[in-house]
């Protein structure tokens, strides 16, 4: 796979021939499953879950170990890392990302040490215990244990293997997909111990998530549940919606994380950055027809929606009208979350398979053959497809920062990537930081997509700086001044960037740079990299927000946005998940 178009020809082939297979096989496979379902034995199916379990690891420790992406995953590493020096969020630095996303890798460097495979290892836990979490609540809804067994997997397909590393993103979807089965599982068990936990359990971690998807489905999701719940129950689900909402503020403040700066955080970036289409805006043609297409698979249950729902509105049974209402939640979430949000679309899958699956499968009698037909073999695609995109890496191909077009991957040579394999060209710039890095006493400053450098050289973090550099994203805009007398004031002695990437530094921070800063001249010990050293007096800004000296400097030779070209192939240039937001 050496060409960018080269992986959409691939996916289309691939979706059109499995499609072909499955349909033309579809009564062999019907006959398979029910010979499954009648020779299904308790031992059987712990075995099978055990398998998944043992495969869905081995595949996220693999590949995960495949490429490396700078931007998405230098964020990560370096989040975590800050908590695992003691620094706390909104206090030691400003933070605009959901709480689930740092405090997950920073319990993975407590429990496996500070590496890359650790990381890797909490992915491959969360994604255990969330297919085992959404396993048993399909099979009490469907009552199927190999249709609860399949949508489960497909769910860790879509979001998580498709990645191969923590993203918020991904256990945002996986999440809000098993809160929304618990709510479904609640309301036809209200009088269940485990149906009562599974609902304040999936609350208390999905208020950790996204607030793009968190909010709207919380929202929808309780509003709806009670209507639908009679009146003389409404005290109990009160009681276990303030017992999750509780969980998640004790996560919070067990972590030292503030509730009101996260408030915060999330109100400032969204009140700057308003409403827009970060998801579709740019997205190549190829990608928008295979979501298009997808979209289309995923509509086939709602076929079997519109007379349930027209039904309960003709009877004017509120309650009912409640609960059909309630399958639309989760499409409506995962449609906000597609339109705002700047990834692959398939992380959105999850509740869009858990409503429509559950919608399906629980109605077959009033679906077509046909219909139930093309939806089963729809799924069949989508996982097949799925996999293909996490073992062609293509999550990280659109980071494009590092990622190997060509050639053999290679160990990047230090021990936080122990088991990595990667580019040379990453292999080489992190061993150049190596060199660079032999003084243990100079502080030091990584530039964009370099983050990950404080983690795997055990440097310690700047303070009161966001963890990346994207104004609007990551920090309110408006803010940079004041942020950049921070960064001035820090006094770094040493700025390592990516070879002439300066990728979001404004023309403000490229002065600052300048005036308290000398670059090094290229030499071949750090082809890969471009440094400065912190000039000799001052490092702090006058008044006003603007170096003391910038006037006596010729700016002609300031440094320059990075040539886009030289860090991937000019077919994925305009990329639209190149450094992705992370906030809505």
């Amino acid at each position: 796979m050496t060409t960018w178009f080269g992986f959409h020809v691939c996916a289309f082939l691939l979706l059109a021939g499995i499609v072909g297979a499955a349909y033309g096989s579809y009564d062999r496979l019907a006959q398979l499953a029910d010979a499954i379902r009648r020779h299904s034995r308790p031992l059987y199916t712990g075995l099978a879950l055990l398998a998944v379990c043992v495969a869905l690891s081995a595949f996220i420790l693999y590949f995960g170990n495949r490429q490396f992406g700078g931007f998405d995953q230098s964020v990560m590493v370096e989040a975590g890392w800050r908590l695992h020096q003691g620094q706390l969020p909104y206090r030691d630095f400003i933070c605009t990302m959901p709480p689930g996303f740092f405090l997950g890798v920073k319990w993975a460097d407590a429990l496996f040490g500070v590496s890359w495979d650790a990381m890797l290892y909490a992915c491959a836990i969360f994604s255990c215990v969330t297919f085992l979490w959404t396993f048993a609540l399909l099979r009490k809804l469907l009552d199927d244990e190999l249709a609860a067994f399949w949508i489960a997997f497909c769910i860790q397909d879509a979001a998580m293997l498709t990645m191969c590393f923590w993203h918020h993103s991904n256990v945002t979807s996986i999440t809000a997909a098993v809160f929304f089965l618990s709510c479904w599982l609640y309301l036809q068990q209200p009088d269940r111990a485990g149906s009562s936990a599974s609902y304040v359990a999936s609350l208390a971690l999905l208020g950790l998530m996204k607030p793009n998807v968190a909010l709207p489905l919380i929202g929808m999701a309780g509003a709806l549940m009670l209507v639908a719940t009679p009146a003389r129950a409404w005290w109990k689900l009160a009681l276990l919606t303030l017992a999750g909402l509780g969980g998640f503020w004790g996560i919070l403040a067990a972590n030292g994380v503030s509730l009101g700066g996260m408030i915060a955080s999330y109100r400032a970036v969204a009140v700057e950055r308003g409403f827009a289409a970060y998801g579709t805006a740019g997205m190549p043609m190829p990608d928008a027809v295979r979501v298009i297409i997808c979209l289309i698979g995923f509509s086939a249950p709602f076929v079997v929606w519109g007379p349930r729902f027209w039904e309960a509105w003709r009877t004017s049974d509120i309650r009912a009208l409640a609960k059909n209402l309630l399958w639309m939640a989760a499409p409506i979430t995962a449609a906000y979350a597609m339109v705002t949000n700047r990834d692959i679309k398939d992380v959105e899958w999850p509740l869009l398979l858990c409503s429509g699956a559950v919608l399906m499968f629980t109605a077959a009698r009033l679906s077509p053959k046909w219909l139930t037909k093309f939806y089963v073999c729809f799924l069949i695609t989508l996982s097949a497809l799925d996999l293909y995109l996490g073992v062609v890496r293509y999550r990280i191909a659109l980071i494009a920062d590092f990622y190997a077009w060509e050639g053999r991957l290679t160990p990047p040579g230090i021990p936080f990537f122990e088991h990595m394999e990667a580019g040379d060209n990453f292999g080489l710039m992190v061993r150049q930081m190596s060199q660079v890095l032999k003084d243990d006493k100079q502080s030091v400053f990584f530039g964009p997509r370099m983050e990950f450098g404080y983690a795997a050289f055990r440097r310690p973090s700047p303070r009161h700086l966001p963890i990346w550099w994207h104004p609007g994203s990551s920090f309110v805009l408006t803010d940079e001044p004041r942020i950049l007398t921070v960064w001035s004031a820090s006094c770094f002695d040493t700025l390592i960037f990516a070879r002439n990437d300066f990728t979001y530094y404004s023309p403000s921070f490229i002065n600052v740079i300048w005036a308290h800063y000398e670059r090094l001249p290229d030499q071949a010990e750090w082809s890969e990299l471009t440094i400065f050293h912190r000039k000799s007096g001052g490092c702090k800004l006058a008044s006003g927000g603007s170096p003391n000296n910038a006037e006596e400097n010729d700016d002609s030779d300031l440094p320059r946005a990075p040539d886009r070209s030289r860090l991937l192939p000019a077919a994925a240039l305009g990329s639209p998940v190149q450094h992705s937001a992370l906030l809505p």
